[in-house]
């Protein structure tokens, strides 16, 4: 997915395959995201908007996620592993409260899942530092391992991109990808998104690892 650089509250229901209730978010998922989770739990995932209620389960999902980029065969992904909550919690709640015609809003939705309501995914989108450019967004994503190739992704691409085209001010959503992260490129060149340029030697990661940029951007049209 589009690179991370961050960087409600779940329910007390423990998960269907065991009785004693979770001490942490993570924990509740624990037995999901280390295998394929069954379809009846996707079929019960849904997707909202993220509110500063919900910042706590969104920092965890956070963690959590940028800890999986490029381990256990996934390609690498975030500019940073070793993000903590309490990073992920001062940086997002105020741009989430900010009006998408000022400097720096930001608007991000969360993918749930009915396991004691549990965030496994999310995208954002976030405004530009000036003026001059409230024209364009700026768009993250992600998803828990075991949640990819489902489409998923495409939802979440859906539902950002159609509240896109509800704001008169906007005009084009841009975004960054590890050119390394051919199914996230792939997902996006689907979606209609196409190539503005290639950065190489863009990020030198925590461990070691030289990451090729490409920039990719999406028209949202005058139809609207």
């Amino acid at each position: 997915m589009a690179y991370c650089s961050a960087a409600g509250q779940g329910s007390s229901d423990s998960p269907s395959r065991g009785t004693r209730a979770p001490e942490s978010l993570n924990e509740a998922l624990s037995e999901y995201v280390s295998a394929s989770p069954p379809s009846s739990l996707l079929e019960g995932s849904s997707i909202a908007f993220a509110t500063i209620d919900d910042i706590d389960a969104y920092a965890s999902h956070i963690v959590a996620h940028l800890g999986e980029s490029g381990r256990e065969g996934m390609p690498r992904f975030a500019l940073n592993r070793s993000t903590s909550e309490e990073d992920v919690r001062k940086a997002f709640p105020e741009r989430w409260q900010r009006n998408p015609d000022e400097p720096n809003w930001g608007r991000a939705w969360l993918l749930r899942v009915p396991i004691s309501d549990h965030v496994v995914g999310h995208i954002e989108l976030r405004g530009g530092k000036t003026p001059q450019e409230m024209h364009r967004a700026y768009l993250s994503m992600g998803l828990r391992r075991s949640f990819t190739g489902r489409g998923l992704g495409r939802r979440l691409l859906d539902t950002a991109v159609d509240w896109a085209r509800t704001q008169k001010n906007l005009e084009w959503i841009d975004l960054g990808v590890f050119a390394e992260n051919e199914t996230a490129i792939k997902l996006y060149k689907r979606y209609g998104f196409m190539e503005t340029g290639f950065r190489r030697d863009a990020f030198r990661l925590e461990d070691g690892a030289v990451v090729d940029e490409i920039l990719m951007s999406l028209r949202l049209g005058a139809d609207r």
